[in-house]
């Protein structure tokens, strides 16, 4: 995989979410396009729209088929589960800590991180799995399988992740800068878990757990 093709199917990314979802389609499915957390069976549908366009065109189309690779060359490898899930789990752990940092540095109180983190109802926890499984295959995919091995290429492993990981925060178009040290730390995360797990399934697992507990936090 090129750095040029990384870079391309990042931005096809970012065309699909933020402006064909939510510029277009958005308004088309959701109630409050502003708000579209609120777990409705048109949110629901959104997200499973946005999930297969994005998962056969950008990942199995444009990341395995087209460049003719294997799942295993993208870095999909299930040869060891049991290290893999426990390496997914630590790393979900440390994203979670990573954000309940950030969120006492912006001055919420522990009690009112734990209320937060505990509102959102059983129907929302099922709509953020289902982002959380989404983006996990997705942007894992396109950042640690794709745009981490194509940046490993022009530079040595340590800037690679780094570099990677600024990415993948400023793809997320939040200026917060809190939010943007947030994302830069999740990025590092995942990228270590996938060289711990030498596989996606771990970062995979750690993108979906910080969905599931945090949601649109």
């Amino acid at each position: 995989m090129s750095l040029r093709r990384a870079f391309v199917l990042i931005a096809l990314q970012i065309l699909l979410v933020f402006i064909i979802g939510f510029r277009i389609l958005g308004p088309l499915f959701l109630a409050d396009a502003e708000n579209p957390f609120v777990p409705t069976v048109p949110a629901f549908t959104f997200v499973i729209l946005l999930a297969v366009i994005g998962a056969i065109g950008l990942v199995w189309y444009g990341s395995v088929k087209q460049p003719r690779r294997t799942w295993a060359e993208l870095g999909w490898r299930f040869d060891q589960p049991a290290k893999q899930i426990a390496v997914g789990v630590v790393a979900g752990i440390a994203c979670l800590a990573g954000e309940v940092v950030a969120l006492l540095a912006l001055g919420m109180s522990p009690s009112e991180i734990g209320a937060a983190i505990a509102e959102p109802s059983f129907a929302a926890r099922l709509l953020f799995l289902l982002i959380g499984v989404q983006a996990a295959f997705i942007e894992e995919s396109l950042f640690r399988g794709n745009l981490f091995d194509a940046l490993r290429t022009k530079m040595s492993a340590t800037a690679a992740i780094f570099v990677g990981a600024v990415i993948f925060a400023l793809y997320h178009l939040n200026p917060n800068p809190i939010g943007l040290v947030v994302k830069v730390w999740f990025g590092v995360v995942f990228t270590l878990a996938r060289l711990r797990g030498g596989s996606l399934v771990s970062p995979a697992i750690a993108h979906a757990m910080t969905w599931v507990v945090l949601g649109a936090m």
